[in-house]
């Protein structure tokens, strides 16, 4: 089976991104440690999260602002829930990755990130 290949695969584009993403400025991550690798939530806090998307979306590159089961609200209740903080819950993304994510995929949206908190 391809499964533990491809999860294995998963895992380390996740730790990737969070080791890209850990040490820039205003950039929290607010999935808990040792959550699946498919979703990551952050938030950067140099721009709303309709922003952030339509920024990145403008790069080439997609990611969401809610949960699937979530209201249009311009805030993240689950981030506020987790967080305590307003403004974590209307700076969050989500970014979904699977096994046949790349690397350079990865790189370029960190890149895409850091170039808006520096």
């Amino acid at each position: 089976s391809e499964l533990p290949k491809n999860y294995i695969t998963l895992q380390k584009l996740h730790n990737l991104l969070l080791f890209g993403l850990e040490d820039l400025p205003g950039v929290s991550i607010n999935s808990p440690l040792g959550s699946i690798p498919h979703i990551t939530n952050i938030s950067v806090m140099a721009m709303p999260s309709k922003e952030m998307q339509a920024y990145l979306a403008d790069n080439g590159v997609y990611v969401s602002t809610q949960t699937a089961c979530s209201s249009d609200d311009s805030r993240s209740e689950v981030v506020y829930r987790l967080t305590k903080s307003e403004t974590k819950a209307r700076t969050s993304i989500r970014i979904s990755l699977s096994h046949l994510s790349t690397v350079e995929e990865i790189e370029r949206l960190i890149d895409l990130i850091r170039a808006v908190t520096l």
